[in-house]
């Protein structure tokens, strides 16, 4: 019998805009739940609007755990994500702290030198870039 594939995604970057997530994967997701990645760092990529995860144990990453993805969504967020990342499962843990786990997209290990010193703020991307922003 084949393994299930797990339907949880956590989203730290863009992913965590609704309308970006509808558009990637052509369908709304019901609402996510905040959670938290540790042991990861999240910066922005250089000369991008959007950020990427590197191991990191003494920090942590805040974002969003959605449900219900599942493989035609999981194939559509991998040509999304691009071939700096990996989809990876690892354990988040919900505000309610309950673990959970997730699929995670991470830099790949040869890409590292593409990530900036500057944390990635939600906030920040959805008043300063979201208006330019282009899935493309």
């Amino acid at each position: 019998m084949a393994k299930a594939v797990p339907s949880l995604l956590f989203a730290y970057g863009t992913l965590q805009v609704e309308s970006i997530m509808t558009e990637v994967i052509g369908r709304p997701l019901s609402t996510g739940q905040p959670a938290v990645l540790s042991g990861y760092r999240c910066r922005r990529v250089r000369n991008a609007a959007y950020p990427a995860v590197v191991r990191d144990p003494s920090e942590r990453t805040a974002g969003i755990l959605y449900q219900g993805v599942d493989a035609e969504a999981l194939i559509r967020l991998d040509d999304y994500e691009g071939a700096i990342y990996q989809r990876l499962l690892l354990e988040v843990v919900t505000d309610d702290g309950k673990q959970h786990t997730a699929w995670v997209y991470c830099l790949v290990d040869h890409s590292h030198g593409l990530l900036s010193n500057t944390p990635w703020n939600l906030e920040r991307f959805i008043a300063e870039d979201l208006p330019d922003y282009r899935l493309d």
